[in-house]
């Protein structure tokens, strides 16, 4: 008999305990096989294995984070560490050192060339912000030039240059990227 908050007996089946101890038992039973499984699958893991895809893959991490792979003998490096790797860690590695043309060449569209600046490509991005900036300077020239013929020569030279430049900014990236990218893929033997 057990009883309930308002201390009216209630009279429990004994068919109710038999359950709840098979529940208990059945539980117990899952979970010693459960163990004994794991149990043997550490026992069985050989660690040799994973320590010889460790130590290229760590390596590879370390030189793919300094752009080794841009440098000739660097990438021959590479390319010994990743034949000993499986294609699984190189394309953990492809895809986090990979770089997407996208977002830089927005940023280049909307402010002249800071993406390419802001992705590590000096040349590529001072040659886009000194175009910007001649456009510009071309563009308040006209603004403060009283003479039409030269006013209008000096926005016709600042549209055509933003125009140029605007599109230089959107197409450099995936030119540079691309190459970026094939030497990352060529480096890790994919």
């Amino acid at each position: 008999m057990v009883k309930n908050r308002h201390n009216i007996k209630i009279r429990q089946h004994k068919g109710d305990r038999v359950i709840m101890k098979n529940k208990i038992f059945l539980t117990l039973i899952i979970a010693a096989i459960f163990s004994s499984g794991a149990l043997y699958a550490e026992e069985n893991y050989n660690l040799t294995d994973l320590s010889s895809a460790i130590i290229p893959y760590v390596q590879l991490d370390i030189m793919c984070s300094l752009d080794s792979f841009l440098d000739e003998n660097e990438s021959a490096q590479m390319k010994l560490y990743s034949e000993e790797l499986a294609p699984f860690y190189k394309d953990i590695l492809y895809k986090k050192y990979s770089q997407d043309p996208w977002g830089v060449s927005i940023v280049n569209f909307c402010t002249g060339g800071m993406g390419s600046l802001i992705n590590g490509n000096i040349l590529s991005g001072s040659i886009l912000q000194a175009g910007f900036i001649a456009s510009y300077t071309f563009m308040v020239l006209g603004m403060m030039e009283q003479d039409p013929t030269v006013k209008s020569t000096d926005f016709l030279i600042a549209e055509i240059g933003a125009a140029v430049f605007g599109l230089a900014g959107i197409a450099i990236p995936f030119i540079e990227i691309s190459a970026y990218n094939k030497s990352l893929k060529q480096s890790l033997n994919l």
